[in-house]
């Protein structure tokens, strides 16, 4: 078991970042080097494939690489955690049911029912048993099946399994769900939460601050730990006072850059960054193409705010 995964188990003060945008091979030693104890690679509302997945898993593994996928999909869950994905988090567990469908997708028996494929991204491509360790020499089957027995256990102790409770019902069931054996982390997603509640972003109001008091409250009962991320230093601060542990932050700037790649895809694309969620994008300048078939395409953002900053017309469209 990692040091990260152990702290977190531990509910200790474990901090991370959110990546929706960059996914470079170097971006992940990049945020270790910055102090991140993990990273969440998004394929919820990005465009990231599973090669850049697998890549980013295999480059580094400090930070913790996690994902969020897009739904609860047995191919979408045991298909990143092939790839190399040491942790797994699906959105919208509003059920005890769908914890139970996480944890069996995520997890090898006993725990789940998760399919062996081995020997591959996810365990390092390791050389098989004889080679390793025998010379050559021909090994009792039941010295095989214990190896491979206790290969699954050390897996599955070595992943961290997130539900991301984000809707009223959510919130209403989130004792049961936080009950369910195999389930590491709680996750509160504010937003989608607000929205569920008719109150999208007004988290000054008291059904919000129920809610959350009712999600701390299930975590501690449950002994598992509460995630959030957020950009707001204080909004943060409330949160770990409330005994959240498990802490993305991030708020990144672009400034004084210059891009001239050619960026393409559906919606939401531009030539430094497809969607802008703060104001700290200023001073730059792009003379690469940009194209997408959808909406909100843009020479430099595709949708948000940027200051000071210009685009070569005839090249960026």
């Amino acid at each position: 078991m990692t040091q990260t995964i152990l702290k977190i188990k531990n509910r200790e003060l474990t901090y991370g970042i959110m990546n929706f945008e960059f996914f470079s091979s170097g971006i992940g030693k990049i945020l270790g080097n910055a102090g991140a104890e993990f990273v969440i690679y998004d394929q919820e509302h990005s465009n990231m494939t599973y090669e850049q997945l697998k890549t980013l898993s295999l480059v580094s593994n400090n930070p913790l690489t996690i994902t969020r996928v897009p739904a609860l999909e047995y191919h979408l869950i045991a298909k990143s955690l092939d790839a190399g994905a040491k942790g797994i988090m699906c959105p919208k567990i509003e059920t005890k049911e769908q914890a139970e469908k996480l944890v069996e997708y995520s997890r090898y028996r006993p725990q789940g029912k998760r399919g062996l494929g081995l020997g591959i991204a996810h365990d390092y491509y390791p050389k098989k048993f004889d080679e390793e360790k025998t010379k050559g020499k021909k090994i009792p089957k039941s010295k095989q099946f214990s190896k491979l027995k206790n290969q699954l256990k050390e897996l599955n102790n070595n992943i961290i399994v997130i539900a991301l409770i984000e809707t009223e019902e959510g919130i209403n069931n989130c004792e049961e769900i936080l009950s369910v054996p195999g389930i590491d982390v709680g996750w509160l997603g504010h937003y989608d939460l607000t929205d569920s509640m008719n109150i999208v972003g007004d988290f000054e109001n008291k059904k919000y601050w129920n809610a959350v008091e009712k999600f701390a409250k299930a975590c501690k009962i449950n002994n598992k730990p509460a995630g959030i991320v957020d950009t707001r230093i204080d909004f943060i601060k409330k949160k770990i006072k409330k005994g959240f542990t498990v802490i993305g932050y991030g708020y990144g700037n672009i400034e004084n850059s210059y891009s001239r790649v050619t960026v393409t895809g559906n919606s939401e694309i531009g030539g430094f960054i497809g969607k802008a969620e703060n104001n700290g994008i200023k001073f730059i300048y792009n003379t690469g193409l940009v194209s997408g078939s959808g909406n909100n395409v843009g020479g430099l953002i595709g949708l948000g705010n940027v200051n000071d900053s210009f685009w070569d017309t005839e090249t960026s469209n």
